[in-house]
């Protein structure tokens, strides 16, 4: 058995995902009647009704999912989640449901699949079940180990959901010793998603359901500084670095009222990344992000453009003037513009432009009014490359315009949290 103790903070349906995974490796390592096995299928039954039965746990597209809905986990958890998914695969099979307390022998059986999953050819995709636990295949799900192959705004969605827990527990943890690990893991999400589209990340960012808290808006402004320096061409090491200063700036300075201003952002997040003891010299990107915090403690962004400390400070005023469950949209990025450029001044010379370039002129997330007066949001360019019919989805169907759209401002909604 593994030393390794999910963390407290995960929610009762990832340290069921955990408990699962343990009871298929432990019956693998000692067998279905080991008086381990038997322990390890105990703590399942104990993490699943902890959970909320009846569950159902769906493995697509690199995640995991509880009800349709994506598990945030750690980075060790999510591990042992693509181990349970891998085993279900070589069954062709997706889901786990629990309609309710499960007996001993039906998470045994459950257990055997996971540590035992090669099967013949007649196996594959057939449903199980064992008194109450039913595992089968889901539909136009392909067998295969990529979840690049699987539907991209499912993968794109999930992914970007977890990037907003990883950014939700920093945020939580203000104050404290600044969490690296984590921190890198929100930002490798995101990169992973801004190259598969930068368009269809923002809009999993902006359309993902629920509030927009300080964590959501700390891991957008995160998102926007990679969208911006994809677009730049920059390379791996600047765009991994700055998206990092951006994170740790939005989770130090962000407030659901006014946001504290960039350089005591700056300042906050350096007392929690600076290194406080050791010889060792400090990592690359851990170098590079003190670096930054420590130029915009100072507050001469205007005296160092162009630069990328230009885009730190615009991201963080996009995100910093952000409320309630508000959209990225064109009113918005054009009060910023009209603020933030000197007059005379092109737009598309700043990293404003930029952001406008890679997402179009009307951004994922835009509210709009379409020609026969119906209001929808923004879901991505027109097939075309006019910037003034995108596709919108409007009461539920996706809708191509064929003359312009209105921009609107953003609808009143629920303050952050």
């Amino acid at each position: 058995m593994s030393g390794y103790q999910p963390q407290a903070s995960l929610s009762p349906a990832a340290l069921a995902l955990d408990a699962l995974f343990m009871a298929g490796k432990t019956v693998a390592s000692h067998g279905r009647t080991h008086p381990l096995s038997n322990q390890a299928l105990q703590a399942l039954a104990q993490a699943l009704e902890a959970a909320g039965l009846p569950l159902e746990f769906q493995f697509v597209g690199g995640a995991a999912f509880r009800n349709r809905v994506p598990v945030p986990l750690d980075r060790t958890t999510w591990d042992k989640a693509q181990a349970v998914a891998h085993a279900l695969r070589q069954r062709g099979l997706h889901e786990v449901s629990f309609e309710g307390a499960p007996n001993q022998r039906a998470l045994l059986e459950l257990a055997s699949i996971l540590a035992f999953p090669a099967a013949n050819e007649e196996m594959q995709g057939r449903e199980v079940e064992f008194a109450g636990v039913t595992v089968r295949a889901i539909p136009g799900v392909a067998a295969t180990e990529s979840s690049r192959d699987h539907d991209l705004e499912v993968h794109l969605a999930a992914q970007v959901r977890l990037a907003i827990a990883e950014a939700e527990i920093l945020s939580k943890n203000r104050g404290q010793p600044w969490e690296w690990g984590r921190a890198l893991a929100c930002v490798r999400r995101l990169e992973a998603c801004v190259e598969l589209g930068s368009v269809a990340a923002v809009r999993a960012m902006e359309l993902t359901a629920g509030h927009w808290t300080l964590g959501r808006r700390a891991a957008a402004s995160a998102l926007e500084a990679l969208v911006c320096l994809k677009q730049a061409k920059a390379d791996l090491p600047t765009r991994r670095s700055v998206a990092s200063a951006a994170l740790a700036l939005g989770v130090h300075g962000f407030s659901p009222a006014r946001s504290q201003p960039l350089a005591t952002a700056a300042q906050a997040a350096l007392e929690t990344t600076l290194p406080i003891s050791g010889g060792r010299p400090m990592e690359p990107v851990k170098a590079r992000v003190n670096a930054l915090l420590h130029r915009l403690k100072g507050d001469q962004t205007r005296a160092l453009r162009p630069g990328t400390l230009p885009l730190l400070q615009l991201v963080y005023r996009l995100e910093g003037n952000r409320t309630g469950v508000q959209p990225l949209s064109v009113p918005t990025l054009a009060d910023l513009a009209a603020r933030e450029c000197a007059p005379g001044s092109d737009p598309r010379d700043s990293w404003l432009g930029v952001l406008l370039e890679a997402l179009g002129q009307l951004p994922p997330g835009s509210r709009v009014r379409l020609p026969d007066g119906r209001v929808g949001l923004v879901l991505e360019p027109a097939d075309n490359g006019d910037p003034l019919t995108p596709k919108v989805l409007a009461a539920g169907r996706v809708v191509s315009p064929a003359a312009p759209v209105q921009p609107l401002a953003p609808a009143p909604r629920s303050p952050s949290a």
